[in-house]
């Protein structure tokens, strides 16, 4: 969540300074088909398009860079669960042996697919 505000922050600092210039410039050199100089309108046009792209640029980069994080720690977050499930495997007297050990098959089953999910965030990761 930081990250992200920081994100924000940056970008409309970057449009601030484009914004406090006594001269109408753009926070990007570009082209626009107008002269964003002569006009209020033209100038505004193009400063909202810059700024919706640089926001949407930010967006992208705030996805990217916490998607891997994001998969480990629901890994861990299953894990941690796992590990509950087995410790409490055994200790219900309700349960009978045929139980607890199909409780144990079902927690072997769950183990696995976790290692299959690590190898795939290895290779996003990676």
């Amino acid at each position: 969540m930081t990250f992200s505000i920081s994100c924000i922050i940056v970008g409309a600092v970057s449009d601030l300074a484009a914004i406090l210039s006594k001269e109408r410039r753009l926070i990007f050199p570009a082209y626009f088909p107008w002269d964003h100089k002569k006009s209020a309108l033209a100038y505004h046009a193009s400063n909202t398009y810059q700024v919706l792209g640089l926001y949407a640029q930010i967006y992208q980069d705030i996805l990217c860079d916490t998607y891997p994080a994001t998969l480990l720690w629901l890994l861990k977050g299953h894990l941690r669960v796992l590990g509950m499930r087995v410790k409490k495997i055994g200790y219900i007297p309700e349960k009978s042996l045929e139980e607890n050990y199909e409780e144990l098959v079902e927690c072997v089953k769950d183990h696995q697919t976790c290692f299959e999910f690590h190898k795939l965030c290895q290779n996003v990761n990676s």
